[in-house]
């Protein structure tokens, strides 16, 4: 799974790849529609009810990636560490990635979508130019990518443009201070969408 594989690719403290399935189950069993334990590492509705301030799984998508302060496993210092590599579209299972706004400081990230060393991810980030990738094509045909082992099986989740942005405003006066980030679609050049809102500057 690529997120046990983004998570032992940033050499987080303490995050061995026992771990990192433990957390990838545990966030599994809370979108998941039933009330059974993907494995020994996930956690139900019998794990949350049993805490001092009870609660039960959403079985349901995320609405932020803050929501991951209430999935067994995860801590705070895990969800600050992931933050830059991960997204939440609200009500959606939509899984796209941009290779052209792919950051390159965050490889890591490509490196765990293809199962490739973290040279090779590097490889093709460096081969995308100033411009980026002017077709999907152009990218599925790069000599970098050809060569890579079971990619058709991995290739429908990249694009190279995008529908979803974060729009992130804040204000100040006197001595207050206000934030607030909007998730919007951009529908076909031409209308946008706001998805969901949330205040503060996470």
């Amino acid at each position: 799974m690529a997120f046990e594989a983004l998570l032992i690719n940033l050499e987080i403290d303490d995050v061995s790849q026992f771990e990192a399935e433990s957390m990838a189950d545990a966030l599994t069993d809370w979108l998941d529609s039933n009330s059974s334990i993907s494995s020994a590492g996930g956690a139900e509705d019998n794990d949350y009810a049993s805490r001092e301030f009870p609660y039960l799984a959403a079985n349901n998508f995320l609405a932020s990636v803050n929501e991951l302060r209430v999935i067994e496993h995860f801590t705070p210092k895990i969800i600050e560490k992931i933050k830059p590599y991960v997204c939440v579209i609200p009500a959606s299972d939509m899984h796209k990635v941009n290779i052209n706004t792919l950051n390159s400081e965050h490889v890591e990230l490509l490196q765990a979508l293809l199962d490739v060393t973290i040279d090779e991810a590097q490889d093709i980030l460096s081969a995308r130019g100033e411009k980026g990738f002017a077709s999907i094509d152009e990218f599925y045909n790069l000599p970098e990518v050809v060569k890579l082992k079971n990619f058709n099986d991995k290739k429908d989740q990249f694009v190279v443009d995008s529908e979803y942005f974060t729009l992130k405003t804040s204000a100040s006066f006197n001595d207050s201070y206000f934030a607030m980030n909007s998730v919007m679609k951009v529908t076909n050049n031409k209308y946008i969408d706001v998805i969901s809102r949330t205040v503060g500057r996470n």
